[in-house]
């Protein structure tokens, strides 16, 4: 009896437990995804005017980087390849694999602190196994 309850108790847990992987109450996170529906929904009605987002518009603080990453990229390796310095707990927290249909937005402070969000349906200009990076000083 005491191995059923804790067997069913585990799978309680598997099934209740969901990690938090989208950020919804995050204003910086609905910013993106209001630019992506957006950009989604012009891109659908064959309206190509409207599919970049001006990201000098981005309302949180004075980002160096900001790195859009397609499906099966590694959003610690796209840093590495445009230079961007993460610290060793940034490396390895971020350290991620995104999925096929999500896409990543990866946001450089000059501090070295960053942050990541995963947009759950991808990102219309980015294909899988792709990045595409902005430097804040270019832009």
């Amino acid at each position: 009896m005491f191995w059923f309850v804790l067997l069913l108790s585990a799978a309680f847990l598997l099934i209740a437990y969901k990690p938090f992987r989208y950020q919804r109450s995050d204003p910086h996170y609905r910013w993106i995804m209001q630019r992506v529906d957006e950009s989604r929904a012009s891109l659908d009605r064959g309206d190509t005017s409207n599919l970049l987002i001006d990201w000098r518009q981005f309302p949180g603080p004075a980002w160096s980087h900001i790195c859009v990453v397609g499906g099966y990229e590694n959003v610690s390796d796209v840093a590495d390849r445009h230079n961007i310095v993460m610290s060793k707990l940034d490396r390895t927290r971020y350290s991620i694999l995104v999925s096929e249909w999500e896409a990543a937005v990866l946001i450089a402070y000059p501090d070295t602190t960053h942050r990541v969000f995963l947009l759950p349906y991808g990102y219309p200009q980015v294909r899988q196994d792709e990045a595409y990076c902005l430097d804040r000083g270019n832009v």
